[in-house]
């Protein structure tokens, strides 16, 4: 599914460099709660249906709503990635179900690449948040609660750098030189 959901962001000959998601404490976090409401849920079943119809329609109501949330919970964490390619960078934000961003910039227009890790939790884990200024209207791409930023943030700085050096004008500054020495 992940795979065919890509593939579709992406453009033909393109090669995927690397797949950025949020850290799995990020989905972790959610799972053990809604886990909880459900264990809870059968706990108290005994209860609530002894508690006639109104018991009964609150533990169901209870178990599917949990259910829901923890699929959506994987849902969005599967399909929220940043996509470094070969020749562009594609930030796909899933927000809900039915609500997705795509942006996409290529290396040539990335003005900064930085991250940040602020607070004890993501200092311990070792988890921060990417952002990447880029030039034209669309003002930064961030994406939260990546583990180890600064690896990311080396791998695009260094695309970003080899983009430049490939650069047709760059190259053809360079022959003009060697020709006339």
């Amino acid at each position: 599914m992940i795979t065919k959901y890509l593939s579709k962001n992406l453009k033909e000959g393109e090669t995927v460099l690397k797949i950025v998601k949020r850290y799995h404490l990020f989905i972790t976090t959610r799972l053990v709660f809604f886990s909880v409401i459900i264990l809870l849920d059968f706990f108290f079943m005994t209860y609530f249906i002894n508690n006639s119809w109104w018991g009964i329609l609150v533990f169901l109501v209870a178990l599917v709503w949990s259910g829901m949330m923890i699929y959506r919970s994987w849902y969005i964490w599967t399909l929220n990635v940043l996509i470094v390619t070969d020749q562009r960078i594609v930030d796909i934000d899933q927000k809900g179900f039915f609500n997705r961003t795509v942006s996409e910039t290529t290396y040539r227009k990335i003005q900064d690449v930085s991250y940040s890790i602020k607070g004890m939790m993501p200092t311990m884990f070792h988890y921060g948040t990417i952002t990447i200024q880029t030039a034209g209207t669309q003002a930064k791409i961030m994406l939260d609660y990546i583990h180890n930023p600064e690896q990311v943030q080396d791998l695009l700085t260094e695309l970003q750098e080899q983009m430049e050096g490939s650069s047709p004008i760059i190259n053809q500054i360079d022959n003009g030189e060697k020709e006339q020495d």
